[in-house]
């Protein structure tokens, strides 16, 4: 149901439901949640730390992508409301209701949170509203995944939030960008600290150069690069 509410309201019983699988999932709602309600109710959730992007095969164009993300440990921290929040079952599919009692409802903020790469602006932005009419350069979760929206009928239900991916440089949809995976990046602990896993650095993951020593994401044909500190041809 869209949730159209201009104004804060101090309600005396708040219930929010939904089914919720065991893939990553939008969560964006117009209240706060404490975490130890989803973590004792078998759900994970995380929040959102950056975007890393990837050359797995070395062809000099960027071939993997990640959203990376911050698993939630610690049962006093708090969800933030209008904020974007990945949410999954630990176990199966099951139903998550949320109680809230004598809570504050906040206005339905639709707002914007950026990830930025070099050259690439990953925008996201939360919904209370049906959504539909997404462009080549809109994406939306399916299957745990940011994937393309298929074409502009296709509709956005509320309480998610979807991302639009376009150049820093020139403001124009980013060609070649298509599926990018949510991996997660770490935990924030029951202390309040944050672990942070280790990564293994891989050759593939270094970054490809043109002449005038700017980084780029594709590599077109007849153009000579730098990765690695030497000079290549891309025939």
């Amino acid at each position: 149901t869209e949730f159209v509410n201009a104004n804060e309201l101090s309600v005396g019983t708040l219930t929010y439901e939904r089914t919720v699988g065991t893939t990553w999932t939008p969560l964006y709602v117009p209240f706060e949640i404490p975490a130890e309600k989803l973590l004792s109710a078998g759900f994970e959730v995380g929040y959102i730390t950056g975007v890393r992007e990837a050359d797995k095969n070395n062809d000099g164009e960027i071939d993997d992508l990640a959203m990376e993300i911050i698993s939630i440990k610690n049962e006093s921290a708090v969800l933030h409301a209008n904020h974007p929040y990945f949410i999954r079952s630990i176990d199966d599919r099951k139903a998550l209701e949320i109680v809230l009692e004598n809570d504050t409802l906040y206005s339905a903020a639709e707002l914007s949170y950026d990830c930025r790469t070099m050259y690439t602006e990953y925008n996201i932005r939360g919904n209370y509203s049906r959504r539909a009419g997404f462009t080549s350069n809109d994406r939306g979760i399916s299957a745990g995944n940011w994937e393309p929206f298929v074409d502009e009928y296709e509709e956005l239900n509320p309480f998610r939030f979807y991302m639009t991916v376009t150049s820093r440089e020139d403001g124009k949809p980013v060609v070649g960008i298509k599926s990018m995976s949510i991996v997660v990046r770490g935990e924030e602990l029951p202390d309040g600290t944050t672990l942070i896993y280790d990564i293994e650095a891989e050759t593939g993951e270094e970054f490809i150069f043109d002449l005038t020593g700017r980084r780029v994401l594709e590599t077109e044909k007849g153009g000579i690069y730098i990765k690695n500190g030497k000079k290549f041809f891309v025939k």
